[in-house]
């Protein structure tokens, strides 16, 4: 399903200006903090607010687990950073950040797939996700 371009441009405005906001507060808030926050807001609250009205629900509430499952990659990385970049070369830490935040992906792929056959085994499956339609 294709996104209107109105929407899209929404979407964009929205994205800016809380970009906007958070880095207009960093000489408020200290560094690191903002440039979390750069990262959170954006994706945490702009694409859940034009998803659900748009696909409902359970699109929503996927949205959501996905971001929140992808959030555990990115702090992988930051800590796997943090940790090597006093004892390692920049090159050789930032190859161990992007080896923990593969290594989170894989192992929450491996753990929703086990989740999944032990889902399956023990109840009949779900309706699978369909989007609304819009009249």
């Amino acid at each position: 399903m294709a996104i209107p371009r109105a929407e899209l441009a929404c979407r964009v405005g929205a994205a800016m200006a809380v970009a906007w906001v958070v880095v207009r507060s960093a000489g408020v808030v200290p560094a690191g903090l903002s440039g979390l926050l750069l990262a959170v807001p954006i994706v945490g609250n702009v694409l859940p607010s034009f998803s659900l009205p748009r696909h409902g629900v359970d699109a929503t509430v996927a949205l959501l687990a996905g971001f929140a499952r992808g959030l555990l990659g990115f702090a992988a990385f930051f800590v796997a950073l943090r940790a090597g970049i006093e004892r390692l070369s920049p090159a050789a830490a930032y190859g161990l950040a992007w080896l923990a935040a593969l290594l989170a992906a894989l192992a929450l792929r491996r753990a929703g797939a086990a989740a999944r056959a032990g889902a399956t085994s023990s109840r009949p499956a779900s309706r699978p996700w369909r989007p609304r339609r819009s009249p």
